[in-house]
């Protein structure tokens, strides 16, 4: 029944998440995002998930052929060549740190962000082998919430009851980032 709705939600209006889950009944734009991935219409054969004899094989060849993905790539004919990058350096690099966050790494996290934006590249430079897709996950599920005070509206559930006309706290923050840039010269 729920899933029904769903799919006539999306027909409607989209996947603009929190639209649709503004339509569906206690639930957040996530879980309706979640639900729609699991059982929408299959439109495209599905993306094969690594497997651990993969990974394997992947680490291996690295070792042998450095960083030649092109040559690599004729391993995995299924895999593309950015697929095949992607895994070994966000996740199989032997490099990265997976410890959990420090509180030092979430404060650094916002100061450079207020500094540089949504740079992530730039931003896990200045952290211990962080990888960019680390330092966004980190910044939008808790550091944006802890410092900005700006939470994730995918995982909030949308009440229209509640809906209020107070200054925001994006308001302040876009004004730190106006004139930090102003400061620098940028604008």
């Amino acid at each position: 029944m729920e899933d029904q709705l769903l799919k006539k939600v999306i027909k409607k209006i989209g996947t603009k998440w929190l639209d649709v889950a503004s339509q569906m009944p206690d639930r957040n734009a996530s879980q309706c995002s979640q639900r729609w991935k699991r059982i929408k219409p299959n439109e495209n054969e599905e993306k094969k998930s690594w497997t651990s004899s993969e990974d394997k094989l992947l680490v291996e060849l690295i070792e042998q052929y450095g960083e030649d993905y092109r040559m690599i790539q004729n391993f995995f004919p299924e895999k593309t060549i950015k697929g095949i990058k992607d895994r070994y350096i966000y996740k199989l690099n032997p490099t990265i740190n997976t410890s959990p966050m420090t509180e030092m790494e979430d404060y650094t996290i916002y100061e450079w962000y207020l500094k540089l934006g949504p740079q992530w590249k730039k931003i896990s430079l200045a952290l211990q082998n962080r990888t960019p897709i680390q330092v966004k996950n980190r910044f939008h599920h808790h550091v944006k919430q802890k410092y900005l005070n700006i939470s994730n509206p995918y995982y909030t559930k949308f009440d229209e009851d509640n809906i209020t006309q107070e200054p925001c706290v994006l308001d302040f923050y876009s004004q730190q980032i106006f004139d930090f840039q102003y400061e620098s010269g940028y604008i």
